[in-house]
């Protein structure tokens, strides 16, 4: 049996990853709506509104992980729930306390943190050039959450270490549950921020929702498994360097949303870091994309 030539091989690897980078773009618009929605049930204290999510979320994923067979959980599962029901319950307070303009600013530390990251563990090294524009968009990022932290350091503070978790989540699922259900993966971080939810709200006092919360908790539920099982399935299938830097449009998403249905736009600062932020990516695709050329023209020879 013949063996695929280089030419079949490289081909291959550019349709897994455009498909990786379509489903990634998807997961930010889902993402973006989810936050909308939040932000539209900012009313409801933090991890209230949390359990509600998750409680909702559980009866629809419970089902389908248990389809395809028993759900497999391990500790690497764990440890990405784990981080993502921390990460889930710090975004959830900043959305009730800032923009979705600043928030969506303050995320790009997702990127940011797998790019240097990625470079130790996957040996996706980048040249000079692109360490140069994850510096720039590092920047981007302080210039964007500098003035807002000094008027909000709880919202904006809660805002930066959820991103941290999140950039920890994706990389734990890349480096050690590649090969895992997404469906599991889903499950195993809904289930783990229930607990979490669960235990930061017995400490307070529980608010009783209105029938009024019913419409934009269920498009917050639809949207974050959408998001969920579209990011996982990207961070699976693609380089994360290349899926990290699609992440930049979801701040022009969130300015949008901000001005259409909010009436608030960013001030100086957010505009200008969220520019730096959005070229820097921007470049960084372009930069991996001619370190990438010379080796696949040799491929093809």
């Amino acid at each position: 049996m013949s063996r695929p030539s280089n030419s079949s091989k490289t081909a291959m690897r550019d349709s897994s990853e455009c498909k990786a980078v379509v489903q990634a773009i998807a997961a930010i618009g889902a993402g973006v709506g989810n936050n909308f929605c939040i932000k539209l049930l900012s009313s409801i204290p933090s991890a209230e509104l949390a359990v509600l999510r998750s409680g909702a979320i559980s009866l629809v994923l419970i089902p389908l992980a248990f389809r395809g067979g028993r759900p497999v959980i391990n500790a690497a599962i764990l440890a990405r729930g784990l981080s993502e029901a921390v990460a889930t319950v710090l975004l959830l307070y900043a959305l009730s306390m800032t923009s979705l303009s600043l928030v969506a600013t303050i995320m790009m530390a997702i990127p940011i943190a797998i790019m240097f990251v990625s470079q130790a563990f996957e040996g996706e090294r980048l040249p000079i050039s692109g360490n140069l524009l994850v510096l720039v968009a590092f920047a981007g990022a302080l210039l964007a959450s500098g003035p807002a932290f000094s008027g909000n350091p709880f919202g904006v503070g809660a805002a930066l270490i959820s991103a941290i978790c999140f950039a920890a989540r994706d990389l734990i699922t890349r480096l050690f549950a590649r090969h895992a259900r997404i469906i599991d993966l889903s499950l195993s971080a809904n289930f783990t921020t229930l607990i979490l939810a669960l235990m930061i709200a017995s400490t307070g006092h529980w608010v009783l929702p209105s029938a009024s919360i019913a419409v934009p908790l269920l498009a917050s539920v639809v949207l974050y498994i959408a998001s969920n099982l579209l990011i996982a399935a990207a961070t699976k299938g693609g380089r994360s360097t290349l899926i990290a830097a699609t992440r930049y449009t979801a701040i022009l998403w969130a300015m949008l949303a901000d001005l259409l249905f909010f009436k608030t736009t960013p001030g100086p600062a957010v505009l200008g870091g969220a520019l730096l932020i959005v070229l820097s990516g921007l470049g960084l695709v372009f930069v991996e994309r001619t370190a990438d050329a010379e080796p696949r023209s040799r491929a093809r020879e």
